[in-house]
């Protein structure tokens, strides 16, 4: 691994990658332990990006080859595909399917916010940081206005600030930039949470259910709507 500046001009120190490693970092002044964390923590960034592509590429091709072989895009097999690709994502990656659902539809997120994806391959924010910036302004249809939200989300990113606090910055920046769409999609939203029926179950409990027609949305594709 090559050294790297960091901070006050320190090198982080080259490292084996076995277990001679531990002995060298234990005995580390705390200015190179501190270089080196941040160096490794910037590269993992930057390989969980590209793991999440790459498990999204794996659940594509199996998307295509159901689709291709005669699977209908409707209600009836949408359980079928999604659990077919994130199942395959699941197995090669060894992680859970929720998990698998998640890189996948984050994946797809990002095809429409180039400025995010550069940022999240290049380390700069936390994988969680990334999916609130792409799960927000994604519902942003007007592609300078997506451009610039995908800047100033990056910014507000940077501060040193709770998750929660960045997706409420990044929430209110959404609604200021199209208050119109906004309105809308809170409309949609009561629409929806308004069908509902409410019936007893043995238990003594009641039980919602939400009535409303469904349509095939391929999973990575599901992107969050305020």
């Amino acid at each position: 691994m090559a050294d790297k500046i960091i901070g006050a001009k320190t090198a982080a120190p080259e490292l084996s990658m076995t277990a001679d490693d531990a002995a060298m970092i234990d005995h580390l002044p705390v200015e190179a332990a501190t270089a080196l964390a941040r160096s490794l923590q910037r590269q993992e960034r930057q390989v969980i990006a590209r793991k999440v592509l790459s498990a999204a590429r794996i659940g594509h091709t199996v998307y295509d080859e159901m689709l291709l072989s005669g699977h209908q895009t409707n209600v009836h097999t949408t359980g079928a595909v999604d659990k077919a690709a994130t199942g395959k994502v699941s197995t090669a990656l060894g992680v859970s399917v929720p998990q698998a659902a998640a890189w996948m539809t984050l994946s797809f997120l990002l095809s429409t916010l180039p400025t995010v994806t550069a940022a999240f391959l290049a380390g700069d924010h936390c994988l969680e940081r990334i999916r609130i910036i792409a799960n927000e302004i994604v519902v942003l249809s007007d592609d300078d206005v997506r451009a610039f939200a995908e800047t100033r989300a990056l910014q507000l990113a940077e501060r040193n600030q709770a998750d929660k606090t960045l997706r409420d910055q990044v929430v209110e920046m959404v609604i200021a930039l199209d208050p119109d769409g906004a309105a809308d999609r809170r409309e949609e939203a009561a629409a929806r949470d308004q069908n509902v029926r409410v019936r007893r179950i043995p238990t003594g409990t009641a039980a919602s259910r939400c009535m409303h027609r469904a349509r095939w949305v391929p999973i990575w594709r599901r992107g969050s709507r305020r």
